[in-house]
């Protein structure tokens, strides 16, 4: 879409003064490419930026003030205000998600090669319904490496439909164990675990000190490069949207700000299937 936009712009039939391309959107911060093109010290001179607020929107005012109850301080400096979080926010800094991304690692599960592999696999399943997705993140033990194999997403799925998906995750022998959050739903989570034991399926419930432990076991992989992930900027954006605030009393919390494509679900999903593992 950029390419075609910035080729008609050059276009000799277009007027001189059409050739502009107007874009809104958020930047998601200062590690990503848009910002560092757009916004940083040593942006394109080719590019201008107005800064606004929803707050500034007449249309949007009651929309901004759930927005600033919901996010907080911190996340609504970039989501609200239109300002900008800074790398060190991030729970994982961009260019080390980009480093992960991997020809190896793909999105759709090859059922029948994973039930003839002689490695091991781990599942991470963050559950979700209505404004969230349910995401069943697959990892393959590659000798120190530990590869995705798949990422399955659920959109409103019936728990029936998200039951059934487990069964036929599980049914695989190689599924040494699957981790999964018991927050929303437990009793899909502990049906797991009478069916398939405590040690196969770990139904784990998110707090913040496991939100903790989650994020910075992934962050670990991340910057070691031990995590092979599929390419895609819907997994990109969803990692880097994952951010590590801090109180004035030294608080750490892991939040992400709710959009159209979930709540950070495939990060948590990915996080879950490493503490497992």
């Amino acid at each position: 879409v950029w390419n075609n936009c910035v080729a008609r712009c050059r276009s000799q039939l277009v007027p001189d003064g059409l050739h502009q391309v107007f874009i809104t959107g958020t930047h998601e911060g200062a590690g990503t490419w848009v910002y560092k093109l757009w916004e940083s010290k040593n942006r394109d001179a080719a590019y201008a930026v107005y800064r606004g607020a929803t707050t500034e929107n007449p249309t949007a005012l009651e929309y901004a003030k759930q927005l600033l109850e919901l996010y907080g301080p911190d996340l609504s400096e970039q989501y609200v205000q239109g300002g900008c979080l800074e790398e060190s926010n991030s729970a994982i800094p961009y260019e080390d998600i980009i480093g992960c991304q991997h020809e190896l690692a793909r999105r759709k599960p090859l059922w029948n090669k994973m039930r003839e592999s002689r490695n091991k696999f781990y599942v991470g399943m963050d559950i979700g319904r209505s404004k969230s997705l349910t995401v069943l993140w697959l990892l393959e033990r590659v000798g120190p490496m530990f590869v995705t194999c798949g990422v399955v997403e659920m959109d409103k799925a019936p728990f029936s439909e998200q039951a059934a998906m487990i069964d036929e995750v599980l049914a695989i022998p190689n599924v040494v164990r699957m981790t999964i959050d018991s927050t929303y739903n437990p009793q899909l989570a502990e049906d797991a675990v009478t069916k398939y034991g405590d040690y196969r399926v770990n139904a784990l419930r998110f707090d913040q000190e496991t939100k903790i432990r989650l994020a910075e076991n992934l962050r670990r992989r991340a910057i070691g490069r031990s995590i092979a992930i599929p390419k895609g900027d819907d997994i990109v954006m969803d990692w880097y949207s994952v951010k590590r605030v801090v109180s004035r009393n030294g608080t750490v919390t892991y939040t992400a700000p709710y959009t159209n494509d979930g709540h950070a679900d495939r990060f948590w999903a990915a996080a879950m299937s490493v503490y497992g593992a």
